[in-house]
């Protein structure tokens, strides 16, 4: 392998440029080749990279490493663009192709890339808006991150004979670190060099990574070995006495199994069932779903403690219509959302807040501010980003690389833009979103929600990452939508279902045409501050 021309090289602190625009004739199969070296000490950074290639004779002829951002979650790490083939490489005792492909990196589903276990590895901010990871990650950018013992590598192979213009930047991302990295710009005459990585990258050799062959898996229960189980005297599994016959519970009148040979699950789940708390349960939860809270306001608790129903007939009625229509769901949301109360405003009248303050007389709707779920799936869902497809398994790490401990416990967030209720959740830390807006408490049963407004929930809506996506997202929508109606009323069309009034319009206009900022981005916006809005995050 015959290396050349190294044309700039040096410690990298904050952007360095590369090539000085110059011209090198290349030949098919040479590769121009940028090597990143961690310093003495691993004071590698995140490092973005720029290079650009251009053909001098023949100007529509150009390459951007620009290009790999779109293209990064390839299904190799060596990308063909025009001919030209570019590939992520550990050059340490190289090449050695890149062969971990990285989705999700720290979280963050726009960040996408490929890597050697964690570094070496090449990724790049595929969103539209900066990235706070371990630092701020610019929208739109390549980057690099050499290993402890490792340098990382960006190769472009050149696809014809010609004069080439080398032109483009290395950028520290920690800049006044004091660490920073070394770089080589590098011409390779060699074109056995650009070959094998070609036929390397495009071979499935040992360099490219294998096809996985996986089958979907599920946790699920199964039948086992038939038996009762044996009471342990005073708690004690070494203590064993007599064994217990399955059977339902004695208060409910301890009916024995009518077959003994089976496990007794397709009983114990007839018996449930079939007594009459199940379907008063159910309706009630049903109510509490579309009113906020149950004709029963102690959903878990139907017993002496808990409270007494509001309107026993109304959950005798909808019980038994559960009963009847052999527990279907749908034809009892449709007759709850077709009932003359549902429907009703949320605007009381002064006599209603006289002789129902708290609304128990249902004589006005109570507005019902969305479920954390709920408000993250109707983010995702206006700005179209929403994948209304089943979840499948979560992205964890593999098993044999697992170390956890009580003092060091597993702990991730998987961003998706699947439904919510895809959303991986671990016992021992609340998801940050859920936990944000009052979702449930994954250690317990939480038969009803908190709900409190309290000021990180205004800060979120300020800075987060993720509604700043959806809210340019949802604007971008709007702009480059060919509808003929006004992109004002679209806009409320959109977000709440309905037209501006004229005076909506008038602020809205005044806001876009006072706004100091290019125009997508006073649509950008407009958009934050209507998804912000009450009559977005309730139901009234």
């Amino acid at each position: 392998m015959a290396t050349a021309n190294v044309t700039q090289s040096g410690k990298q602190l904050f952007a360095d440029h590369l090539g000085s625009n110059s011209t090198l004739s290349l030949k098919k199969g040479e590769a121009i080749q940028l090597r990143i070296h961690r310093n003495a000490n691993y004071g590698a950074d995140t490092t973005g990279i720029v290079l650009e290639i251009n053909n001098t004779k023949v100007p529509e002829k150009s390459w951007s490493s620009q290009e790999l951002v779109g293209l990064i979650d390839s299904d190799a790490p060596i990308i063909s663009v025009r001919g030209a083939k570019w590939g992520f490489l550990d050059t340490t005792s190289g090449p050695k192709f890149l062969v971990d492909k990285k989705r999700d990196i720290g979280g963050h589903s726009a960040l996408r890339g490929w890597a050697n276990g964690d570094n070496p590895s090449f990724f790049a901010n595929t969103g539209n808006t900066a990235i706070a990871a371990w630092t701020s990650l610019p929208p739109k950018t390549l980057f690099t991150h050499p290993g402890p013992l490792e340098d990382s590598g960006l190769v472009w192979v050149c696809p014809e004979e010609g004069e080439y213009s080398i032109d483009g930047h290395v950028l520290d991302g920690h800049p006044g670190a004091g660490d920073g990295v070394t770089f080589f710009l590098e011409h390779i005459s060699s074109s056995e060099y650009g070959e094998g990585i070609t036929q390397l990258g495009t071979a499935n050799g040992n360099l490219t990574p294998p096809t996985p062959v996986t089958q979907p898996l599920a946790y699920a229960v199964t039948e086992g070995t038939v038996a009762d189980a044996s009471l342990h005297l005073r708690g004690d599994p070494e203590q064993v006495g007599d064994a217990i016959p399955r059977r339902w519970l004695r208060v409910f009148g301890a009916t024995p199994l009518a077959n003994p040979a089976l496990s007794g699950r397709l009983e114990l789940a007839n018996w449930i069932v079939e007594h009459p708390l199940f379907a008063r349960v159910l309706a009630n939860r049903i109510w509490q779903w579309h009113f906020g809270r149950g004709i029963v306001t102690t959903p878990n608790d139907f017993g002496s403690r808990g409270a007494a129903p509001s309107h026993p007939e109304l959950l005798e009625f909808l019980a038994h219509t559960l009963k009847s229509g052999n527990f279907q769901l749908k034809p009892v949301h449709r007759l709850i959302m077709l009932s003359e109360t549902y429907q009703r405003s949320s605007q009381a009248s002064k006599l209603a807040k006289s002789f129902d303050p708290t609304n128990r007389w249902l004589s006005h709707y109570s507005a019902r501010r969305l479920s954390a779920e709920e408000i993250r799936d109707s983010l995702l869902a206006v700005s179209k980003q929403l994948d209304k497809t089943p979840g499948k398994a979560h992205p964890f790490p593999p098993e044999e690389s697992w170390s956890f401990s009580q003092h060091a416990p597993f702990n991730a967030v998987y961003e998706t833009t699947k439904r919510s209720a895809y959303l991986m959740v671990q016992r021992q830390r609340r998801h940050p979103f859920l936990a944000l807006f009052d979702g449930p408490d994954p250690n317990a049963s939480t038969p009803q929600r908190q709900q409190t407004t309290v000021p990180t929930q205004a800060l979120y809506f300020l800075n987060d990452e993720f509604f700043h996506s959806c809210a340019n997202q949802a604007a971008n929508e709007i702009l480059t939508n060919e509808a003929s109606s006004p992109a004002i009323e679209q806009l409320y069309a959109l977000f709440f279902q309905r037209l501006p009034t004229d005076d909506e319009v008038s602020v809205t206009a005044d806001f876009l045409r006072n706004y100091d900022a290019e125009n997508e981005e006073k649509w950008q916006a407009i958009s934050r501050i209507l998804l912000a809005s009450n009559e977005f995050l309730y139901v009234d």
